[in-house]
């Protein structure tokens, strides 16, 4: 009798230990390396201090959730480095991506951040007052090419569309002034972007931007298709959080934007 209860006292402790351990692998903190790149109000990157809105939302996931550590967004790096990186299991997480056919292979959409939309930019001189659709910008630009930003996920689009395209940079300020210099005769980039870019002295009066919208632009963040699919889990539970306690509304507003209802 001592004997089957002495061994089901050791039972017992063994089975909560075996829990405890598991609870010890859950709240493991994970690493997760990353990188930032030239795309306010998303990432800005200055004396080596990353701001803007995916480090806000890095550092109210580490706080709600200890377990996600993202470390790397103040190393600044070009989108096509972003996504080599992703793409090879380099980095797991990054943040303020769209969707594309060819990053459906590597990454996995985990949570919707905002939904942006694409406009036309002209400069001040251009008699045109409008461009109702993407049919009618690829008949405009078949004398002049569409400036568009290398590696996005829109200059692959247009290009499939058949529209001429000249995506040889990806510095907005560079294809502004390609723009002024009459290297095209339309500039396409995202609503946020654009705003933000008109705003600089070498810009202000020059260029406007025409009336219509186009493309409604989901921006996620986004993990590795090398990562486990339970830091996806993590990341969705911790958005529950910041939206409940209104923190992801005071992170859009202090940048600029309006966060997703």
């Amino acid at each position: 009798m001592q004997v089957a209860t002495a061994y089901g006292l050791l039972s017992r402790t063994i089975a909560v230990m075996a829990l405890w351990l598991l609870a010890l692998g859950v709240t493991r903190a994970v690493e997760l390396p990353t990188s930032g790149r030239d795309s306010a109000p998303f990432f800005k990157v200055k004396n080596g201090v990353a701001s803007g809105i995916c480090p806000d939302i890095y550092a109210a996931l580490e706080r709600i959730d200890p377990s996600l550590q993202i470390r790397g967004a103040e190393r600044v790096r070009s989108l096509p480095l972003n996504l080599r990186d992703l793409a090879a299991g380099n980095e797991s997480i990054n943040c303020g991506l769209g969707r594309s056919p060819e990053r459906d292979a590597y990454v996995r959409y985990v949570q919707l951040i905002t939904t942006t939309h694409m406009v036309i930019a002209v400069r001040n001189d251009d008699a045109i007052d409008s461009v109702k659709n993407l049919d009618q910008l690829r008949v405009l630009t078949q004398d002049q090419p569409v400036i568009v930003r290398r590696g996005t996920v829109f200059a692959d689009r247009l290009k499939r569309m058949g529209m001429r395209v000249d995506d040889s940079s990806a510095d907005n300020a560079d294809n502004l002034k390609k723009l002024l210099y009459q290297r095209g005769r339309f500039y396409y980039n995202i609503d946020y972007l654009m705003a933000e870019q008109l705003r600089e002295p070498a810009f202000a009066g020059k260029i406007r931007v025409l009336p219509n919208t186009f493309e409604p632009q989901p921006v996620y963040l986004v993990v590795s298709n090398k990562q486990p699919t339970t830091i996806d889990a993590s990341i969705l539970a911790a958005f529950k959080v910041m939206r409940a306690n209104g923190e992801l509304d005071v992170i859009f507003k202090k940048n600029g934007l309006l966060v997703n209802p």
